[in-house]
């Protein structure tokens, strides 16, 4: 899974739980622009890494390499906002 693939999917996996990444962001105290950079991998440092992998916990994102995966999630979302 790409960077901007990873960045997707766990948006799509807030929204599918009826809320957001930016929702996620103000109730933990995060810049939403830290968590983007994060998951984008700009933010590389070991703060950047952590926040990533707390982001993946978190929404419930699978990470894997697998485009089916990739495929699924983006149904996901798909479901939710009816463009399917």
């Amino acid at each position: 899974m790409t960077n901007k693939q990873l960045y997707a999917s766990v948006k799509a996996s807030f929204v599918s739980k009826q809320s957001s990444l930016h929702k996620w962001c103000l109730a933990k105290g995060v810049k939403r622009q830290n968590a983007r950079d994060a998951l984008l991998g700009i933010w590389k440092g070991q703060k950047g890494k952590e926040l990533r992998d707390l982001l993946i916990k978190e929404s419930g994102v699978e990470v894997g390499n697998s485009e089916e995966q990739v495929a699924n999630q983006s149904c996901q979302l798909d479901d939710v906002v009816g463009n399917s």
